[in-house]
């Protein structure tokens, strides 16, 4: 996973969210001020492109599986 960790990096700007990917790999992003925890598990390994082809389609899809 490429794309939604660079994203993250940049959207986060307050608490922290955990990502883990489809290889068990977790990475953390935190903002700088306090906020809510999230943790997000990501299942599907084709997600990057997912993202890449229609964002908006592929996180609403990518939250109910």
């Amino acid at each position: 996973m490429r794309i939604l960790p660079s994203l993250l990096r940049r959207l986060v700007k307050r608490g922290t969210v955990t990502l883990i990917g489809p290889d068990g790999r977790t990475r953390t992003f935190g903002g700088d001020g306090p906020g809510p925890d999230l943790t997000v598990r990501v299942t599907d390994p084709g997600l990057d492109w997912k993202l890449l082809r229609g964002p908006r389609l592929a996180i609403a899809e990518a939250y109910m599986d």
